[in-house]
């Protein structure tokens, strides 16, 4: 079953998402899904209201994506908001980072239960991890320029924690060691019984 959901979200290329948060204009934002594009409404006071909401869209739907800033900048005439904005959507992107690592630490640490299911979780949150750091890398790559080096090396230091969480879990060495660990948890529980 997971994988038909991996499937099918494969071959989604495009999502819309219509916020009603303008009087006279909606925001319409578009996933692709690396690539997002904005209609904003040309009320000023609006503008950072509306990146807010589409950066919160993104952000709880698990996603994510390039802001799409590149394209946004006919949009904001004011260069030091267009900064502003970026480096605090990173910063937002870079500490929901350093948490679902933690996330992924702590449930390889209490791997229990039925030991195909648990390797098979695992896989797929470290798949998902993977797949959250090309989307982070991708992003950075865009908007580097507008980067400070503090958001830069923490991205970096949560990349190369990523970079070995992933090479654990996908060398044979380190899932014999988990398939060892589940089958004596599995053994020891029919025992028990």
């Amino acid at each position: 079953m997971e994988n038909n959901i991996r499937d099918l979200e494969q071959h989604i290329t495009k999502v819309t998402v219509e916020i009603e948060c303008l009087k006279k204009k909606p925001l319409v934002i578009q996933l692709d899904p690396h690539i997002v594009t904005a209609t904003i409404a040309e009320d000023r006071k609006k503008k950072n209201e509306c990146l807010q909401v589409m950066s919160k869209a993104f952000f709880e739907e698990g996603r994510v994506v390039s802001l799409g800033f590149a394209l946004l900048e006919n949009k904001i005439q004011d260069k030091e908001n267009q900064i502003r904005l970026i480096k605090q959507s990173m910063a937002i992107m870079i500490s929901k980072t350093q948490r679902y690592i933690s996330h992924i630490i702590r449930k390889n640490n209490e791997i229990v239960g039925n030991m195909e299911s648990d390797i098979h979780y695992m896989e797929y949150e470290y798949d998902r991890l993977e797949r959250h750091f090309l989307q982070l890398q991708h992003t950075f790559s865009e908007n580097k320029y507008f980067l400070n080096n503090e958001l830069y090396n923490s991205n970096m230091q949560c990349q190369m924690l990523s970079d070995k969480l992933v090479n654990e879990i996908y060398t044979s060495a380190h899932k014999d060691k988990v398939l060892k660990k589940l089958k004596q948890k599995w053994v020891t529980a029919n025992l028990q019984t």
